[in-house]
């Protein structure tokens, strides 16, 4: 569960763990780079979803629960393990092509300690497009208390 920190930090260190060994011991070496790059991307764009719609599942974020989820989403991050020994590191556009998943969890990192104006600013600005409105309105509820504003 999201909400088991400890628990489920030490499952990212697994997955990492497993991720990095299947993409540096494995892939590396017996496929072609790009190749063994979208195999990997492939994991990481499921981790990244999984962990987005786990977070988006949440009935109620706490306040005091933010800095805690905040530190899981990015330790999810494992965009190094899209590098090859030898080869220039990725760019950051080539990372958001490879794991399109990664910009919707970026965002909700970002979203997560935002006051009820910047979040109802972005929504009207159209920013929160890469969420669907049920998401918007899910996370909405989950991070604020009832008011008319909400």
């Amino acid at each position: 569960s999201v909400r088991d920190e400890e628990g489920f930090s030490r499952a990212l260190d697994r997955i990492h763990h497993q991720v990095g060994t299947l993409s540096s011991k494995v892939l590396n070496g017996t496929l072609p780079s790009g190749v063994a790059r979208r195999i990997t991307a492939s994991l990481l764009q499921h981790l990244y979803s999984s962990l987005t719609d786990a977070i988006l599942s949440l009935s109620d974020i706490p306040d005091r629960q933010v800095p805690a989820l905040q530190a899981l989403l990015k330790k999810a991050r494992c965009d190094h393990l899209l590098s090859t020994p030898g080869e220039a590191k990725l760019s950051a556009a080539a990372i958001r092509f490879l794991t399109p998943a990664r910009a919707r969890l970026a965002m909700l990192e970002d979203l997560l300690d935002m006051s009820l104006d910047d979040f109802e600013n972005l929504r009207a600005g159209g920013a929160l497009s890469i969420f669907s409105s049920s998401e918007v309105v899910k996370l909405l509820e989950a991070q604020f208390e009832p008011s008319a504003r909400r």
